[in-house]
């Protein structure tokens, strides 16, 4: 069936951010005694079955006996990405040339996030994309799981599942499409996943640029 809608992650995909995580996290946590360092974080997402959220991985960092603390110690990351991201994030090159080519041939784009509404609209801005996604679901609408948001966004653009690709950047997002029933193109460039971990929990087309995911959406 013919493609009919691109579903975007943000972060790691369209936005660079894997830097930005890594020094809220680093701030936020020393208190506890914690010096988080990229290889923790890489573990975390090395896991498929955990949670692609900033709160899930603190969370799941925290010891046991400080878990109680871990709603407040997001809430200070968050407060610490809102005032940073600009200063640290990059925008993926191609991005914008991406979404117009599909806009082009009449395919509808969106943007599904775990991010805060206010930032995910106002990178998008930053970035100079901000017109063209048809729209952008973020934690305002409250899906716990994922995979609900992207068949939000399927129910709206009337869309079935396989006329829809999602694009995600870690083992989560993969098992997000299957459970949401469409395709998915994995991207490597930001640096969450690689390559060989997206494609052991079946992703079977992976992209490092915005040119090569042009391509495999032919």
């Amino acid at each position: 069936m013919a493609l009919k809608l691109v579903i975007f992650d943000m972060d790691g995909v369209l936005l660079f951010s894997k830097q930005l995580y890594l020094e809220a996290f680093r701030k936020e946590l020393a208190p506890y005694g914690i010096d988080y360092t990229e290889k923790m974080l890489d573990a975390y997402e090395a896991d498929p079955k955990n949670p692609n959220a900033h709160r899930a991985v603190i969370a799941y960092t925290l010891p046991p006996e400080r878990k109680k603390d871990a709603p407040l110690v997001a809430d200070r990351a968050e407060e610490f990405m809102t005032k940073n991201w600009k200063r640290i994030v990059k925008p993926a090159p191609g991005a914008g040339e991406a979404m117009l080519g599909l806009k082009a041939r009449g395919i509808k784009v969106v943007v599904a996030t775990n991010a805060n509404y206010d930032y995910a609209v106002a990178a998008l801005e930053w970035m100079g994309i901000g017109g063209l996604p048809d729209f952008v679901v973020t934690e305002k609408e409250g899906f716990e799981d994922k995979a609900d948001a992207l068949k939000h966004a399927m129910g709206r653009i009337g869309a079935k599942p396989d006329e829809t690709v999602y694009i995600g950047d870690v083992m989560a997002d993969v098992l997000v499409a299957k459970r949401a029933g469409c395709g998915f193109v994995g991207f490597v460039g930001g640096r969450f996943n690689t390559k060989e971990q997206l494609e052991s929990v079946g992703a079977e087309k992976v992209v490092s640029s915005m040119k090569e995911l042009a391509k495999a959406l032919r």
